[in-house]
C-alpha cells in the first residue's frame, strides 16, 4: 500500500496526458461547440423571422397611409367616393422587398354605416427559419376611413 507521499510523487512523475484523456477532452469540446453553434443558428433564424414580420408591418402601414391619402384627396379622380379595391391592385412584387407581396381590400358601408369604409392591407411573406425559407404566411393591418 502506497503512502500519501508515494501518491504525490507518482503524480509528479507523469510526463503528459494519455491518448485516452486527449480523445475524451477533444470529444467533449466538439460536443460543446456543436451545441453552441446549433443554438446560435436558431437565434439568428429567430431574429430574421422577426425582421420579416417587422418589414411586413411596415409595408402594410405604408400602403394603409397611401389609401388614406387617396381617400382624403380633393382630386376629381380620387377621394372617398372613388375609393375601391380596384384603385389599389394586388402587388405580386414590391420593389426592394423580395419574398413580400400585398393586397388591399376595401369594404364599403363598414358596420352598416354608409360614411365608413374598412381598409384591410394584407402582406404575404416567407419567414426565415433555421432550415431556410418556410411556407408563406400573412399579416394584416386594418383601418377605417370616414366621410368628413
Amino acid at each position: 500500500m502506497k503512502t500519501l507521499k508515494g501518491l504525490i510523487q507518482g503524480f509528479r512523475d507523469t510526463r503528459g496526458f494519455s491518448l485516452a484523456e486527449v480523445l475524451m477532452a477533444t470529444s467533449m469540446l466538439i460536443v460543446g461547440i456543436a451545441v453552441v453553434l446549433s443554438a446560435l443558428m436558431y437565434g439568428v433564424a429567430g431574429v430574421e423571422g422577426s425582421r420579416g414580420t417587422s418589414t411586413a408591418v411596415f409595408l402594410a402601414e405604408q400602403k394603409l397611409e397611401q389609401v388614406r391619402a387617396y381617400a382624403v384627396s380633393t382630386t376629381s379622380t380620387q377621394g372617398l367616393s372613388n375609393l375601391t379595391s380596384s384603385s389599389f391592385p394586388a402587388e405580386s412584387t414590391i420593389t426592394g422587398y423580395p419574398n413580400f407581396r400585398r393586397t388591399v381590400t376595401i369594404t364599403p358601408n363598414a358596420g352598416g354605416n354608409a360614411d365608413l369604409q374598412l381598409i384591410t392591407v394584407t402582406v404575404f411573406f416567407k419567414p426565415v427559419k433555421s432550415t431556410g425559407l418556410s411556407a408563406e404566411t400573412s399579416m394584416s393591418v386594418r383601418g377605417v376611413v370616414a366621410r368628413r
